[in-house]
């Protein structure tokens, strides 16, 4: 057990934070931000080695770490006498576990449904056991545009912000959205604020799915459909911690005891991104591929894959996210995309933002896809999948 186990929590001023799911790509930037701004994090994690060694020489001095799984019977016994024991009241709990592959294969639909739904009703169960939910003003929730799946009839743009309604298509995204719908009936009963925030895919980290889309590019194998217009919604890791902590710093501006907010950089184009690599390295293409190929080579990796019990690589949902101009907006209702960075402004939408009374502001300093790009891209060993979008 390190040294972080044994500190005692701060409680003269209430600045207590409970985090779930901390070693993943958000998990670790996001305590930074939190013990850099005065807070104390109590983390639940599963591997206690494993988030010290990511957090590196942050300062551990009000890190508490809460070891366990939250799929873990015993664990949950363990992690309830920890919260009773050795957590103070509580200012918000920021819970990331969730996940999963973007598959359609319907035998992994329980395995995804847990880590996503499950997760959180044992989460808010142990949190209602120790007394501690009741004083939770904040939950904060990382949910996915998945939740809001795609259009009922075939479109060439999807459209997407808080009022878009919801049809999730894959088991990943309707486990998202019977996890929002959960929290939205825990917030009614309880009276505490639950924010839910829809996020697209995120970059910015080491291995990183976009890393793997910059390699295919810069060799020229990247699959696109034929003749078709796809886009790919971003919004970078340091944007993805900046609107988490914005929520929490203007948590008293949030209408009612509910909220999702839809947080993007921008939908970036498949022709606009094999520039950029090519502008970077000099070379750069897309294999293109006839739909109808590419449509029987999705059937036929389903079913391979479903045998094999398997997430497959690509499905025909996906297929058709991956060939449809997605557009997400923002302006709605109270966290805006500050566009004060000379270097970003290129790559935003050129209207400007209407801001709302909110205070929270969210500055993508670092959300330029071109920082990125330009810079050398790391050859992860295993690359992971990312040839679609995450819609």
């Amino acid at each position: 057990m390190n040294e972080a186990s044994h500190i005692e929590p701060k409680n003269a001023v209430n600045k207590n934070v409970l985090v779930t799911g901390p070693t993943g790509l958000v998990g670790v930037q996001l305590i930074r931000k939190l013990l850099d701004e005065g807070y104390c994090v109590f983390a639940i994690a599963r591997d206690e080695k494993k988030l010290i060694e990511l957090l590196g020489k942050t300062p551990h001095d009000r890190l508490v770490i809460l070891k366990g799984d939250l799929l873990n019977a015993a664990d949950l016994e363990k992690l309830s006498h920890d919260l009773q024991n050795r957590v103070g009241n509580l200012q918000v709990v920021i819970h990331l576990v969730g996940g999963g592959p973007l598959t359609s294969n319907r035998s992994l639909a329980p395995q995804v449904f847990d880590l996503n739904y499950t997760t959180t009703a044992n989460l808010v169960r142990i949190l209602e056991a120790t007394n501690k939910l009741s004083a939770v003003p904040l939950f904060i929730y990382f949910s996915s545009l998945t939740a809001m799946g795609m259009p009922a009839t075939p479109v060439d743009r999807m459209r997407y912000d808080e009022t878009t309604a919801c049809n999730p298509v894959l088991p990943h995204g309707k486990a998202k959205l019977a996890t929002e719908e959960f929290l939205k009936e825990l917030a009614t009963k309880n009276k505490l604020k639950a924010v839910n925030l829809r996020f697209p895919q995120i970059y910015g980290g080491d291995n990183d799915p976009l890393i793997s889309v910059i390699n295919l590019l810069r060799k020229g194998v990247f699959p696109v459909v034929r003749n078709k217009v796809g886009s790919l919604p971003l919004i970078h890791l340091t944007d993805a911690v900046n609107a988490t902590y914005a929520v929490i710093g203007d948590a008293t501006g949030i209408p009612g005891n509910y909220a999702v907010y839809v947080i993007c950089e921008k939908s970036y184009s498949y022709d606009y991104l094999t520039d950029l690599v090519k502008k970077k390295y000099g070379h750069s293409g897309t294999l293109k591929i006839p739909y109808w190929l590419f449509y029987l080579a999705t059937l036929a990796a389903e079913g391979g894959f479903k045998l094999l019990r398997k997430p497959e690589p690509l499905n025909r949902l996906r297929l058709v996210s991956m060939t449809t101009d997605s557009h997400l907006t923002c302006e709605h209702p109270a966290l805006p995309i500050s566009k004060n960075s000379s270097d970003a402004a290129e790559y935003y939408e050129s209207a400007e933002p209407h801001y709302p009374t909110a205070s929270a502001r969210i500055t993508l300093t670092a959300g330029t896809i071109d920082q990125v790009v330009m810079k050398p891209a790391k050859l992860p060993t295993n690359p992971p999948n990312a040839i679609t979008s995450v819609i």
